[in-house]
């Protein structure tokens, strides 16, 4: 199953199983690692990082994997006084069909209605593939979720314009010029700060706007420390983060706090 086939399959049990937007947020965090490790491997993951990565506890994290497992969206196996691995999971469980998925809250064994979840925010898209007997959400709710969206969007450029952005002080072309010249010269720390730089900008561009971007001298003892791949794969989680801009102003201690945080929570 390919990792366009994972992200198809789950939003198509969405429409039905309704995932929250931490659940949603869980398994495409963990789908993230598993690509990133080449699905070679299952990846340990501490559930006490997961839980301060998603704003929640780490009971909660708990039985939101445990939704995915049982949806067969993942697979995972937890260790007693150790991170857990988790690994991709092709298996459909025969009480969850593809196309006849039920909600647990809608079953008879569930023990009240207090179990039934709201539409998840990222769901107002689903891929339309439903049974006659699957329970389809309302234009009147679709609607309502597409309108909230929009306001957040609306509300995001607002506070991104509001605030004076950081920036690169170079433009792109100006950065590929100086990285082609260092790397003319024979400098390759000159070059491989010139390629961070660019890649910063076309991949992490809102974080680059708000947080500026490293100086050489702290990009290389930062990737000396916890290697580049690791600062990449921050950055990238750094520029996912809804509160960007509300929540983080300074780019170095924030980087270091959050490689600190994943090598700690790893080990």
């Amino acid at each position: 199953m390919s990792y366009l086939d994972r992200i198809n399959r789950f939003w198509r049990l969405n429409g039905q199983m309704e995932f929250s937007a931490s659940e949603t947020a869980l398994f495409f965090y963990i789908l993230n690692r598993l690509n990133a490790a080449y699905w070679e491997r299952p990846v340990a993951i501490s559930t006490a990082f997961l839980a301060g990565y998603l704003g929640v506890s780490k009971g909660t994290v708990c039985v939101m994997r445990q939704r995915l497992a049982d949806a067969g969206l993942i697979a995972f196996e937890a260790r007693r006084g150790k991170s857990a691995l988790y690994s991709p999971s092709d298996v459909i469980p025969d009480e969850y069909p593809t196309n006849t998925f039920v909600h647990p809250a809608a079953s008879p064994q569930a023990p009240s209605p207090k179990a039934s979840r709201p539409v998840a925010e990222s769901s107002a898209e689903i891929l339309p593939e439903y049974s006659a007997n699957t329970s389809m959400p309302s234009p009147d709710n679709n609607n309502k979720i597409k309108k909230e969206e929009k306001i957040k969007i609306r509300k995001r450029e607002k506070e991104s314009k509001e605030k004076t952005p950081a920036g690169d002080s170079l433009s792109h072309e100006e950065i590929q010029k100086e990285y082609r010249r260092l790397e003319a010269e024979g400098d390759q720390q000159g070059a491989t700060y010139m390629a961070y730089r660019l890649w910063a900008l076309e991949e992490t561009p809102l974080t680059v706007r708000r947080l500026g971007v490293l100086g050489q001298e702290d990009f290389q003892r930062l990737a000396s420390v916890y290697n580049l791949k690791r600062l990449r794969h921050v950055m990238t989680d750094l520029e996912n983060r809804t509160d960007l801009l509300r929540r983080y102003s300074k780019l170095v201690p924030t980087l270091e706090r959050w490689c600190q945080m994943q090598v700690r929570f790893e080990s």
